[in-house]
């Protein structure tokens, strides 16, 4: 058998890695394209009751009142927005101030609690702001994602069904001007949220991507247990959003992807 010189190792090696990044991103686009196209099971028979939205909040965010605001404008039966800051001079509470003037129908509370729970600031600040929440459904929100008015009616679809008690989604990220706002961005998008996609369906089953949204019944966030699996339902998300991930101890879970923004 020849031996191959140098250039023809380059150029084979070239090609093994042409043909493997093809096939990756084929097998990510045919799995985004067919998860988007799968509905959630939706039950009339289970009414769902009303939803706390929880938005921890830290200083003033790159379009933080747009962001915010697309939170006020759900068309949903029955909602409330719990803030929360860590300190009572945080730049953050004025555009809440300014959404609560401009939404006066609409029923939103601040907490304001320095108390740490840990070494996690922003989980400390939830702890904080969960007494507060009135209703059955929990929707965890960072404060940096912006979302259509459809947002509440379909993350919180999945619940219909009594086995799901958990629903997270996948978002697409939008860049500010700078360099490494984009960087990060082309990450999420190109890299991270279809490799997410495309391990599902291949092999891994357990993951919950809660970097911008998680949904929980009140039963869920008191640790239910029940089998691990997950559904999909449709919708269409936008962020900007840094990479985070989270796991779930035990509650079935509905991960939703976006579709058209």
């Amino acid at each position: 058998m020849p031996m191959l010189n140098l250039s023809q190792l380059i150029k084979l090696a070239g090609l093994v890695s042409l043909l493997i990044s093809a096939g990756y991103g084929t097998l990510a686009l045919i799995a985004t394209i067919a998860w988007q196209h799968r509905s959630c099971k939706e039950s009339g028979a289970r009414r769902l009751p009303a939803v706390s939205i929880l938005k921890p909040l830290c200083g003033l965010e790159p379009n933080l009142y747009e962001n915010l605001r697309s939170f006020c404008r759900q068309d949903f039966a029955e909602y409330e927005i719990v803030f929360g800051v860590l300190d009572q001079h945080d730049s953050a509470l004025a555009v809440v101030k300014r959404l609560r003037a401009e939404f006066p129908a609409l029923p939103m509370d601040v907490v304001i609690n320095a108390r740490q729970h840990g070494s996690n600031r922003k989980i400390s600040n939830l702890i904080n702001m969960i007494a507060r929440a009135r209703h059955g459904i929990l929707v965890i929100a960072d404060s940096d994602v912006y979302v259509e008015t459809d947002y509440l009616n379909i993350v919180t679809a999945p619940l219909r069904d009594e086995s799901v008690g958990l629903v997270t989604c996948l978002y697409r990220a939008v860049s500010t001007r700078s360099l490494f706002s984009r960087l990060g961005a082309m990450y999420i998008n190109d890299w991270y949220m279809p490799g997410r996609t495309g391990r599902k369906a291949v092999w891994i089953r357990r993951l919950c991507v809660g970097a911008d949204t998680m949904c929980a019944t009140r039963r869920t966030s008191g640790r239910r247990r029940t089998a691990c699996h997950r559904k999909s339902s449709r919708g269409r998300p936008r962020a900007r959003k840094t990479d985070t991930r989270a796991r779930t101890t035990g509650c079935a879970i509905a991960l939703r992807t976006e579709r058209g923004i």
